[in-house]
């Protein structure tokens, strides 16, 4: 965390952590910046930028996109995630959206035939043996990574892209299971996140729950909740964290309006 430090108006003042910052004005207080939205908030020129400073915390609206208020302008992370749109990257679909927003923001690229792009589909509908194992020790392209899954694979979870309704059968559909083994630069350690948990758990909620009502209620907001932990798991305070993290929340984004497209939402 870096010290205090004066903005470029002479107005405000932030402190940089791990994830975002907090940012102080005379007149609307101290609120952190963090995820995905300081990412996008940051890149649109912060406090000079269109939006202004901020007047909220981050936080989930009535549809649990996750949005924040600024003196000039909210931001909405949903608006950056419209389009329903797929492509292929290696053998895996992945949403058009999702891609172009790691790199826009984040400046992360996902390579065809990395782990998050290559499935092995009929050996997990055969055997339901996840692999890598959960919390293991890993071998990939000549590294040895340890596998962090604080939010395990319910034991009632079935992986099977045949079925009728397959997008709550995939674990993270169209975006990635595993955080951190293909994003080395932003990686600077030997942990790898495991989103699988996360997302099966919130696939399951989604066939429990029809309601598309009480899915962004209580489904959506577990999910989110879930992969900040498996980021905070894996990465402690380190800088990697706040990439993880604000990864997450584009997955949140893509895996919540998939779901809710591909499963019957309004």
């Amino acid at each position: 965390m870096a010290d205090e430090a004066v903005t470029a108006d002479g107005v405000g003042r932030f402190s940089l952590f791990q994830s975002g910052a907090i940012y102080w004005h005379p007149n609307y207080g101290a609120h952190a910046v963090d995820g995905a939205v300081f990412q996008v908030w940051k890149q649109e020129g912060a406090e000079n930028g269109p939006r202004g400073y901020p007047i909220s915390d981050v936080y989930l609206d009535s549809d649990s996109n996750v949005r924040q208020d600024f003196s000039n302008q909210s931001l909405n992370l949903g608006d950056y995630f419209t389009s329903n749109q797929l492509v292929l990257v290696g053998d895996r679909e992945v949403s058009l959206d999702y891609l172009n927003f790691l790199e826009e923001f984040l400046g992360i690229e996902i390579p065809p035939g990395s782990s998050a792009t290559t499935q092995v589909e009929p050996m997990l509908r055969t055997t339901q043996l996840w692999d890598p194992l959960e919390n293991s020790t890993w071998s990939y392209k000549g590294r040895v990574w340890r596998i962090v899954s604080p939010v395990r694979i319910p034991v009632n979870y079935v992986y099977d892209t045949n079925h009728p309704e397959r997008r709550l059968h995939d674990f993270c559909s169209v975006s990635q299971d595993l955080w951190g083994e293909d994003t080395q630069n932003f990686n600077h350690t030997d942990r790898v996140a495991d989103f699988r948990g996360p997302c099966a758990t919130h696939d399951i909620c989604y066939d429990q729950n029809r309601d598309y009502s009480t899915r962004a209620d209580s489904c959506d907001p577990n999910l989110r909740r879930d992969l900040k932990t498996a980021c905070r798991e894996a990465y402690g305070t380190s800088v990697t964290r706040g990439y993880c993290w604000s990864t997450a929340e584009g997955m949140y984004q893509v895996v919540k309006g998939y779901q809710r497209f591909a499963n019957g939402g309004n």
